[in-house]
């Protein structure tokens, strides 16, 4: 009887992380399909593992995905040890300033900080970066506020200038490398503009803007209407958390 319930158990698992593995490759196929009919320009696509598991992160790595996001400091910690190495990690939660020590220190190579939105935390980003040994400059963008609601974060559209102004310039450790929001979900096309308008502006100052990350599973076609370079999916590849 135990060995019964034993042996259904291992097949139960082994059905579900099948299931997982055609899912997450069908979704992404079926993503890349639509990206291609979207827009002729290259998109980087996210994808936004946060909660998942390792083993789901390993089975979008298989279907040729190399960038992923994560949310919270010590989720990334744990997977950056133990996936891949060539993954591209992007930290695309809000980041508190003690916990920059531990993300930098735990993944020297970690790709990306999307969520700059201060000097201060800049300022620690560039001075703890430089006693980590890496191969490339930390690529930071800067996260700007276009929504009306309360639990959003990012900088307001008058700090945009004075903030990359101070990474260019007083951060040599780390590569300003463009914007990115989280757009109003009642109006995600007034964030999209803004966002672009700030571009514009930025590089009418010569400060050029590399990456537009804007977009996400239910808005990202309007998003790239608007020039998002970079988009972040979740739930469209790894199914609703």
């Amino acid at each position: 009887m135990v060995i019964g319930a034993t042996t259904t158990y291992i097949w139960s698992a082994w059905v579900q992380k099948k299931f997982h593995f055609f899912m997450i490759r069908s979704n992404l196929a079926k993503l890349r399909s639509e990206l291609h009919k979207v827009t002729s320009t290259a998109v980087e696509l996210v994808a936004v593992s946060k909660t998942k598991p390792a083993e789901q992160v390993l089975e979008a790595y298989e279907a040729d995905q190399r960038h992923f996001g994560e949310n919270y400091v010590s989720e990334l910690v744990d997977k950056y040890k133990r996936l891949p190495q060539d993954i591209n990690w992007h930290f695309i939660g809000h980041l508190q300033s003690n916990k920059v020590a531990k993300l930098l220190t735990s993944c020297p190579e970690l790709y990306m900080i999307e969520t700059v939105d201060s000097q201060k935390l800049a300022q620690k980003i560039n001075r703890t970066i430089s006693t980590v040994e890496r191969r490339t400059k930390l690529k930071v963008l800067v996260e700007v506020l276009t929504s009306a609601e309360g639990t959003k974060s990012g900088v307001s559209q008058s700090e945009v200038l004075p903030l990359t102004r101070f990474i260019t310039e007083s951060c040599p450790n780390i590569e300003f490398d463009g914007l990115m929001t989280i757009a109003d979900p009642s109006k995600p096309e007034n964030s999209f503009r803004i966002l672009q308008e700030l571009k514009i502006r930025l590089e009418s100052e010569s400060i050029p803007v590399r990456t537009m990350s804007m977009g996400m599973s239910g808005d990202y076609p309007i998003a790239l209407q608007y020039g998002s370079t970079q988009i972040r999916i979740g739930s469209s590849i790894f199914g609703s958390r």
